[in-house]
């Protein structure tokens, strides 16, 4: 049985249709973009860096990503730097986290479109 017909008898028997995961590495090494630790590093614009928010929380990451959110969420409503994003997005924060994925959300759209430009898959051949 050859590839084909072995991917389809497989797929066959299934409720749902094949996806295709890709991981942190695809995004880094094609598009430039960083990894979740740097993405919590950049932005950490509250005047702490990423080493004060991950040390207070024991080096677990996630709750390193929660302490930067509630500072985050302070300055989100407050600095003119996002104000657009507040026109934008405010009726729809759910909790403190909110404006840090927004936020996070909109750089990862961006740098991706950025690079969607320039992307040169000829050294992959």
């Amino acid at each position: 049985m050859n590839i084909e017909e072995e991917l389809n008898s497989l797929f066959s028997h299934r409720t749902s249709g094949p996806f295709l995961f890709l991981g942190s590495g695809f995004s880094r090494r094609y598009m430039g973009l960083e990894d979740w630790e740097g993405l919590l590093e950049r932005f950490c614009v509250m005047g702490k860096p990423y080493a004060y928010y991950k040390s207070s929380a024991n080096g677990d990451i996630p709750l390193s990503a929660q302490l930067i959110a509630d500072d985050f969420h302070d300055l989100w409503w407050t600095s003119d730097d996002y104000a657009t994003s507040r026109e934008i997005y405010a009726p729809y924060v759910k909790n403190k986290t909110s404006p840090l994925r927004y936020e996070i959300s909109k750089h990862l759209k961006n740098k991706t479109s950025e690079s969607l430009g320039t992307l040169d898959s000829s050294q992959e051949i």
